[in-house]
């Protein structure tokens, strides 16, 4: 009698492992994040030493267009290099204090401007370097 019961216990010992590992392995379902379009276009970009002075003024102005039908939050990115490196880019970033874009609403617009001058302090630093833009994006998330 107990050589007959084994194939049963067998069969139900393999059902439930089976019915165990098909059920726990089953994702949670998750809605999808909608997909967010923010164009980045560059309005000017303007880096300029003045040798005779030692000086240098560096300007910039880009533009991010939320082509998403809703709020995006998130951060602006402007990414340079100097003239004597073609792998090394720099992206600074913002703080939520002086985030200039920190949400765009669908269809709007946020610029961010960018000026800065001083002293190249060539006789301390050398030949001054150029500084040549990369890219601009948008990097963030649907508002909520």
């Amino acid at each position: 009698m107990t050589s007959q019961f084994y194939p049963f216990l067998r069969f139900f010992t393999v059902l439930f492992a089976w019915l165990l590992i098909s059920c726990s392995s089953e994702e949670p379902k998750t809605e999808e994040e909608p997909e967010m379009n923010v164009e980045a276009e560059l309005i000017f970009f303007n880096y300029k030493n003045d040798l005779e002075e030692d000086t240098f003024v560096w300007e910039y102005e880009v533009q991010f267009h939320n082509h998403s039908d809703f709020t995006v939050k998130g951060v602006p990115l402007v990414t340079y290099r100097y003239s004597n490196s073609e792998d090394f880019t720099i992206t600074p970033g913002f703080t939520s204090e002086n985030n200039p874009c920190p949400t765009i609403a669908p269809g709007e617009t946020c610029t961010l401007s960018f000026y800065q001058e001083g002293d190249l302090q060539s006789e301390i630093y050398g030949e001054p370097l150029e500084i040549i833009f990369v890219k601009a994006e948008y990097r963030g998330e649907p508002a909520e």
